[in-house]
């Protein structure tokens, strides 16, 4: 019990340190905030998820009574809660009948759903809490700070007309970034979250305290299920006030998930051909470097390969050796 209690406390103080070095402003601590979550991570699925639990309870206490109360609740809804519930999803298990002793645990593409959708709802509360519920008050907030930006990162003055941007008018260039912002935050919260996720199973199976097997990313496929909720946050997308935020959250967050998929299937077509890891590493780093063309293609090659997997054709031709994701140990 001691061991666990110093264990939460310790991953709580750790993730509430990540989150908080944003405040310096600096690039490396916009890095490491970006691993607030994997402290909790770790210790959900090396230990019990509820030493993760009591590491949120911690790092929120912390971090409310080192900065404010609204940063603890800003740590609790945003990296931590979300890291505790993934974990949590992750060790969910049940026998199997056929075999004694054996246990089936949630398959890892249903646990990147999972985390589209939690980087969703993470991205919603960002929204409800900047607007304080108001969603007229959201968008004006986020319409003043993005044209504050845009006035300043193009050397135009802070008051008086803002003209045109490469022959758009700016009031429609901010219209169309008030828009897409949920998107884009709920595909960063998403691939962050599936990223810490990735991370701390790496490191706790290194240890030897994950009790389930890993299923390799080119193996792991979403469910069609996810195709449905993509659509209906396509739809919603285009509602009014908080239904269409959180129509285009869904869609965000899915939409990651679904280019995370397409990477993996990259992964799998090139085993096994000359040249693969410069052919990857070309991909990875045009997805960095052109994210608004590549991450938008590779996500429709996740969508086509969960309608009708792609991998098929793929797996017939694969090099001798492998043989699909580990069996259960």
């Amino acid at each position: 019990m001691g061991q666990f209690l110093l264990l939460g406390f310790g991953a709580g103080l750790v993730s509430a340190l990540l989150f908080g070095v944003v405040a310096v402003g600096s690039p490396a601590g916009m890095v490491l905030s970006y691993l607030a979550p994997l402290p909790i991570l770790i210790v959900a699925l090396g230990w019990h998820h509820l030493v993760g639990l009591l590491g949120v309870a911690v790092g929120a206490l912390a971090t409310s009574f080192l900065l404010r109360s609204s940063a603890g609740l800003a740590f609790a809804l945003g990296p931590a809660l979300p890291a505790w519930w993934l974990a949590y999803l992750a060790l969910m298990g049940r026998a199997r009948p056929d075999r004694a002793g054996a246990v089936e645990w949630m398959p890892a593409g249903r646990l990147l759903l999972w985390t589209g959708v939690t980087g969703s709802l993470v991205a919603l509360a960002a929204a409800i809490g900047l607007g304080g519920g108001d969603h007229a008050q959201f968008v004006e907030t986020l319409r003043r700070a993005t044209e504050a930006l845009l006035r300043s990162e193009l050397g135009m003055p802070r008051q008086g007309p803002a003209g045109t941007i490469g022959g758009v008018p700016t009031e429609t260039l901010v219209s169309l970034l008030v828009f897409v912002t949920p998107i884009v935050a709920a595909a960063v919260f998403s691939v962050t979250l599936a990223l810490n996720l990735w991370l701390g199973a790496k490191a706790v199976a290194m240890s030897g305290r994950l009790p389930r097997p890993w299923t390799p990313v080119p193996d792991i496929v979403m469910p069609q299920l996810a195709l449905v909720l993509l659509g209906a946050g396509i739809v919603a997308a285009l509602a009014s006030g908080w239904l269409g935020v959180a129509g285009r959250a869904l869609a965000g967050g899915l939409a990651m998930m679904f280019a995370l998929q397409g990477l993996g299937l990259a992964h799998l077509a090139t085993l096994g051909k000359q040249g693969r890891p410069a052919i990857l590493a070309l991909l990875y780093l045009f997805a960095i470097l052109l994210g608004h063309i590549v991450l938008p293609l590779l996500a429709v090659v996740g969508m086509i390969d969960t309608a009708a997997p792609l991998r098929r054709n793929l797996t017939r031709h694969k090099p001798p050796g492998r043989n699909g994701p580990p069996s259960p140990t």
